[in-house]
């Protein structure tokens, strides 16, 4: 999957497009500040890319199931200037994968669709 981005791209889009190919993944987005935590502000959906970065320059990501979460995060930083965080769901919450981001996309998605649609929750 492509993601385009530019910035009057909004965020809102993009997870749209992350979700459809991960349905049981979330992208969670947030500046990334010199000096400051990254992540450490989220950023709501209705923004666009100019809004974590003003001088964006238009582009596009290749995401596939075998990239890993850390992959990701790190080329969202790099291209947009955000820091993206996945979420994984379980039941109906939402996990941080952070002790997970080695796993890939895929893995996480079908870890999180297993966990939804156990009996447990």
């Amino acid at each position: 999957m492509i993601i385009h981005f530019d910035k009057d791209r909004k965020l809102e889009d993009i997870q749209i497009d992350f979700v459809t190919q991960f349905p049981y993944l979330k992208l969670v987005f947030a500046p990334v500040t010199k000096g400051s935590r990254q992540g450490s502000t989220t950023i709501y959906s209705d923004a666009t890319v100019g809004d974590l970065n003003t001088i964006v320059q238009p582009g596009n990501i290749d995401v596939t199931g075998n990239m890993t979460v850390m992959e990701l995060e790190k080329t969202f930083a790099e291209k947009i200037g955000a820091s993206v965080k996945v979420l994984r769901k379980a039941g109906n919450i939402w996990l941080e994968t952070s002790i997970t981001s080695n796993w890939t996309l895929a893995r996480q998605n079908e870890h999180a669709h297993e966990i939804s649609n156990s009996r447990v929750f």
